[in-house]
């Protein structure tokens, strides 16, 4: 089984599509300060992103969404289940949730690595199996107070992901009251 840093995470597929929607995935990641696992199920989920269309101004579209350039340059690594427990769990949480928070819970689990997701049921699942979380409103402080950028580049990496993730998280993830302070 694959070592894991102290700082690693395994992600899923909506934690990913948010990083990504910020516009500012490349720096963004490597200011995380963790080590991102990207299970190979997740990869498969997080295909599209929403994105300005060059050709209709003031319209989105789905893009393809193509992480290979991340994967080789190490700013995520690509992981597969690994060994018969964490192929035995992904199994028992796939009757319950999608592959991709299957497959990021059960190797967060075995691994001993928190989770990244965003997802409630998902989050519920994972809290009930005692594996660490941690959602978008935490990496996006995180990313925030760790590397100093100014209040309107996350203003505007925060709407970013509203717009073209379509995420806005709910009341009860941490640092949720964080985020709408910061969009007022």
């Amino acid at each position: 089984m694959p070592v894991a840093t102290s700082k690693t995470i395994v992600i899923d597929a909506c934690c990913l599509l948010n990083l990504c929607a910020a516009r500012k995935s490349a720096g963004l990641l490597d200011a995380l300060g963790y080590e991102v696992l990207v299970p190979d199920q997740v990869l498969n989920e997080a295909r599209f992103l929403r994105q300005p269309d060059p050709d209709a101004p003031g319209e989105l579209k789905e893009f393809p969404l193509d992480l290979t350039h991340r994967v080789q340059s190490g700013r995520v690594k690509s992981c597969k289940l690994v060994g018969d427990e964490e192929i035995a769990l992904f199994v028992d949480l796939a009757m319950e949730l999608a592959d991709g928070e299957a497959a990021c819970i059960a190797i967060a689990k075995v691994r001993g690595i928190p989770a990244a997701t965003d997802d409630h049921k998902a989050r519920r699942i994972a809290n009930e199996r005692g594996v660490g979380l941690v959602c978008t409103p935490e990496l996006m402080k995180g990313w925030a107070g760790d590397t100093g950028v100014g209040l309107e580049a996350i203003k505007e990496s925060l709407e970013n992901i509203q717009r073209f993730a379509r995420y806005i998280p709910r009341p009860d993830l941490p640092e949720s009251p964080w985020w709408r302070s910061v969009l007022g």
